[in-house]
């Protein structure tokens, strides 16, 4: 009846504002319910039938908003906080770039390390995607733990303060351990991290961190591993934060001074 030729008509202007390649495979299943409201309305189940099948419409036409689609909205939401606009206008790493660079790295890794047991030590918040990125693109077992260092507080320059927030849950001693870190920029919370680590006695330790500030940095600290050396510039994305914000970012880019001026 006409309550479903509205709901089609409905759904079809939905269905003109997702990523075209996922119509053709999901169209089957999103007219599926009009069947059902239509036999729901054959027998006099209007309001029950109806309101339930429209409902299950709904989240359909939502799952068909594909990745492209959330991406670009996304960046439309952020894209006046980064300079240049969008962050894939933006970045300074794009996620393809960063992919291959992390394989390069773990092959590395593995190389270096062959057979023995390595813990690898995150350090949170910012080295959440480079952790998951890096573990999984080795080709050993690595066990991993955490800590949560802070310096940083909500401004964009390191106070130079450390203070751990949390602690490691296991006992490193002799052990070869492999901090892994987000990005490396003045060094200061990096270099307090690693005396606090030597004091109690690893049998290595090492550093690995997806970007570094070679200009900011003021601290004497070894980094073996290093994804990019970028420009001095406050950066977020792939983890990278300001305020807790941005981490989710998949590019990175330079946040614009408006945010944080």
């Amino acid at each position: 009846g006409d309550d479903v030729i509205g709901l089609r008509a409905e759904a079809v202007g939905a269905l003109a504002r997702v990523d075209r390649e996922r119509v053709t495979e999901f169209v089957g299943e999103l007219l599926r319910p009009a069947h059902r409201i239509a036999a729901a309305l054959h027998h006099g189940d209007r309001d029950t039938g109806l309101e339930h099948h429209a409902q299950l419409w709904s989240a359909r036409l939502v799952t068909l908003a594909g990745p492209a689609e959330r991406e670009r909205q996304r960046q439309h939401r952020i894209g006046a906080d980064l300079d240049g606009g969008a962050a894939g206008d933006a970045g300074t790493r794009g996620a393809a770039a960063d992919d291959q660079r992390v394989a390069e790295l773990a092959a590395q890794i593995d190389a270096d390390y062959g057979d023995s047991d390595v813990l690898l030590v995150g350090v949170l918040k910012g080295a959440v995607m480079i952790m998951a990125d890096l573990s999984r693109a080795l080709a050993g077992q690595y066990p991993m733990d955490w800590m949560a260092v802070s310096s940083y507080g909500s401004g964009t320059k390191s106070s130079g303060v450390v203070r751990i927030l949390k602690d490691l849950s296991v006992d490193i001693s002799g052990k070869d351990v492999l901090i892994v870190e987000d990005i490396v920029d003045t060094g200061l919370t990096l270099s307090y991290l690693v005396q606090n680590l030597q004091s109690r006695e690893p049998a290595s330790l090492e550093i690995m961190t997806m970007f570094r500030k070679p200009e900011a940095l003021t601290s004497d600290v070894s980094v073996k591993y290093v994804g990019f050396d970028i420009p001095n510039e406050f950066v977020v994305g792939y983890g990278l934060d300001y305020a807790g914000r941005y981490r989710n970012l998949r590019d990175v880019g330079t946040l614009a001074k408006h945010v944080y001026s």
